[in-house]
């Protein structure tokens, strides 16, 4: 990938779930109304980017994706990829480390929280709500084609999991408060509801309180015990999720905080074998801990596993925080959300098309019975090309989602911003 190419990806990139990535802020206001609006230096808003982390995000983002799909493959029983659920809450505690990086030092009144606040929602619901829509679309499509006498469906339209009742929820992104008691719609997007309420505390704890490190330390030490108790385990969603979320978020404000205090320590008194050695222990921890926890109880350490992690690859000093670094990589973390947002609705096509049209169409069944369900593929490498046909189908339309509707929406708001701020400073 060209340098240029890369710097237009870099600037682009945008952050989650995997959308924590925060842009400069110069996009928004002169340098003069950033001043007078956050009370701070053009060098301590100064831009901060993690160019590794942006890596392990689209890694983690088709790590999920793997996870989610149903199919009959060498990688469907891997335990790694079986529990990779885990990697949603990497997500949760990269975003309190990318949120806190960008912000902790701008939100120092009511405009400024306003203005972070609507750049969150202007980075997270564009997309959520064209994918939420995509979904109703495909409801309508099998609703007509049951009155047709097209086909039949284990689950008719617009009920169960994409009932009338819980589009709301989803529309207002209220869909883990445990409103209802199953995962709705685009269910990946639970993430991105509590991440929504993560951004809310912060703000407000971040403007209001002085001692904020109280509030999250209790977060941090109350959630876990409240998620055991309820769950027994961390495959919360619909119901805990948020409570997830804050114990991931909270545990990356904290590490930001340890980052910043160590980061005037040159990393060039670091070998780049004594830190790529660094970034292999953290990395095995982190593979071992997923590959063994399922959904035990210790799943609910998985924050303080992924926590060393991220302060550990923030400092970039390793092997492969420079192969994290490259072009290839740097454009799939910049597709994560979109990876992240759009693999579910991709799948359900999969489903759709292999348990049946397939099915009608030939008169046999073209899945395999599990425990678990029925999964795609009648062998394991029939199974495994469909399982890389599917993740490079989710990566093509992620681009194409991030480029017509991630990159324009956020300019949008951007611009929206930018003039409520130049009318506010005029007056």
């Amino acid at each position: 990938m060209r340098s240029s190419q890369r710097a237009r990806i870099t600037a682009h990139l945008q952050g989650m779930n995997p959308s924590t990535h925060e842009s400069s802020w110069g996009s928004l206001a002169g340098t003069n109304l950033r001043k007078k609006q956050f009370g701070t230096s053009a060098n301590a808003t100064k831009h901060q980017h993690f160019a590794a982390l942006d890596g392990w995000r689209g890694i983690c983002a088709c790590l999920v994706a793997l996870y989610h799909f149903p199919v009959y493959s060498n990688l469907y029983d891997l335990a790694f990829i079986r529990n990779a659920y885990l990697f949603v809450d990497f997500f949760f505690v990269l975003s309190g480390f990318v949120i806190t990086a960008s912000y902790s030092q701008r939100l120092t009144d009511g405009k400024a929280f306003s203005v972070f606040m609507l750049r969150r929602l202007g980075r997270l619901y564009p997309l959520h709500l064209f994918v939420l829509v995509l979904w109703v679309a495909l409801e309508a499509a099998k609703w007509v084609a049951l009155t047709q006498g097209l086909g039949q469906f284990t689950n008719p339209p617009f009920t169960n999991t994409t009932s009338t009742e819980s589009l709301g929820l989803n529309l207002l992104m209220l869909h883990s408060f445990g409103l209802t008691d199953y995962l709705s719609w685009n269910y990946p997007s639970w993430s991105i509801s509590s991440e929504l309420a993560a951004y809310l505390c912060f703000g407000l704890c971040t403007w209001w309180l002085r001692q904020t490190w109280l509030v999250y330390a209790c977060v941090i030490l109350v959630a876990p015990w409240l998620i055991y108790q309820q769950e027994g385990n961390m495959y919360v969603t619909y119901d805990y999720g948020y409570l997830r979320c804050l114990m991931g978020f909270f545990s990356g404000v904290f590490i930001y905080k340890c980052y910043q205090h160590l980061k005037q320590i040159s990393t060039k008194a670091w070998s780049l074998i004594t830190a790529t050695l660094l970034e292999l222990i953290v990395i095995s921890i982190a593979w071992g801990f997923v590959s063994w926890v399922d959904k035990t109880a210790l799943s609910i350490l998985a924050p303080f596993v992924f926590a060393p992690m991220v302060f550990v690859f923030a400092f970039q000093a390793g092997l492969i925080s420079k192969i994290l670094s490259t072009g290839p990589l740097i454009l799939i973390g910049a597709l994560s959300y979109s990876i992240y947002m759009i693999h579910a609705l991709v799948q359900e096509l999969f489903k759709l098309v292999f348990l049946g049209v397939l099915p009608q169409l030939t008169g046999r069944s073209w899945a395999t019975p599990s425990e678990e369900g029925p999964l795609i593929g009648l062998t394991i490498p029939q199974g495994d090309v469909l399982h890389i046909a599917m993740l490079a189908l989710v990566i093509a339309i992620s681009y194409i989602t991030w480029r017509v509707i991630e990159l324009p929406a956020q300019s949008w708001a951007n611009r929206r911003i930018h003039q409520r701020l130049g009318k506010a400073s005029s007056n």
